[in-house]
């Protein structure tokens, strides 16, 4: 009979902790956590981690995903930031007993997105 031993990714699915840890994974990559910061934390090396992501590519993937969400918010935060413009607005106009027109202005900002 044949026992094949359980790698740690089939332990933590086995005991229910597997969603945890890729949300944690998911969370360290989102924040540019370092692989080794990662592993350290989850108590494996970086060639045991290595060999989880080969062997189970779901791990590969939600490390991918998240580093591409992380970049689309950066993108959409860096476009929203270009588009706002500098807007004065006439808020009063008043005409001075001299008859000269005095314009009172606010200024700020709008997004014209």
């Amino acid at each position: 009979m044949s026992t094949q031993k359980r790698d740690i990714f089939e332990m933590w699915a086995e005991n229910g902790d597997l969603d945890r840890i890729l949300d944690f994974i998911r969370d360290c990559s989102r924040k540019l956590v370092t692989q080794g910061e990662m592993c350290e934390h989850l108590g494996i090396t970086e060639t045991t981690f290595s060999k989880l992501k080969k062997k189970h590519p779901e791990l590969q993937e939600a490390i991918d995903k998240s580093k591409l969400d992380l970049k689309k918010d950066l993108a959409d935060a860096m476009y929203k930031l270009a588009m706002f413009t500098w807007n004065i607005i006439v808020k009063t106009a008043v005409v001075n007993l001299d008859k000269t027109i005095t314009f009172k202005f606010y200024g700020g900002f709008e997004a014209t997105v």
